[in-house]
């Protein structure tokens, strides 16, 4: 074998060299296999280490989904009640306006009747007052009659006493 290569290769000191060569690169390589063997364990740890740091961001990433899936039942929960608010609100305020109308007629209706009434009253205080004007003048005539009956019962007394005088 060695003659061969001796052969093949040239001289036994190139030969030599390059087994040497061989050999020390050899060496280096397993010099390195076994630093990187040695780093082996660390590299184990550092993919252990991302894996439960993968593992701990997709939980937070579960746990960020169900949270948001139920802040957004809460969020459209709550939209839909302040669309319910909203809608008795406006039915409030449609009640309220229709009601605030319904009453501005009453008092108008009212006022009317009210204006009816001081007027009914105002003719009917016309009508005492000059019913009371007729009672006094009424009533003047009655006075005077009863001076004139005074006064014809007066002649009427001094006629007869002066008639029975005169008949005597």
């Amino acid at each position: 074998g060695v003659r061969e290569l001796v052969a093949a290769h040239g001289s036994g000191d190139q030969i030599l060299q390059s087994l040497n060569d061989l050999l020390e690169r050899n060496a280096d390589l397993v010099a390195e296999l076994q630093r990187e063997r040695s780093k082996a364990p660390q590299w184990k740890r550092q993919v252990d280490d991302l894996t439960e740091e993968l593992e701990a961001e997709r939980e937070q990433r579960r746990r960020l989904e169900v949270d948001s899936a139920e802040k957004i039942k809460a969020l459209l929960a709550a939209r839909q009640e302040v669309m319910e608010h909203k809608t008795v609100s406006a039915a409030t305020s449609h009640r309220a306006d229709e009601q605030r109308k319904l009453q501005g007629h009453l008092i108008q209706l009212l006022e009317r009747e009210v204006a009816e009434g001081d007027a009914v009253v105002r003719r009917m205080r016309d009508a005492l007052f000059a019913s009371d004007a007729e009672i006094a003048a009424l009533h003047e005539q009655v006075v005077d009659e009863d001076r004139r009956r005074v006064v014809a019962e007066d002649e009427l007394r001094a006629f007869q006493e002066a008639s029975e005088e005169t008949n005597r």
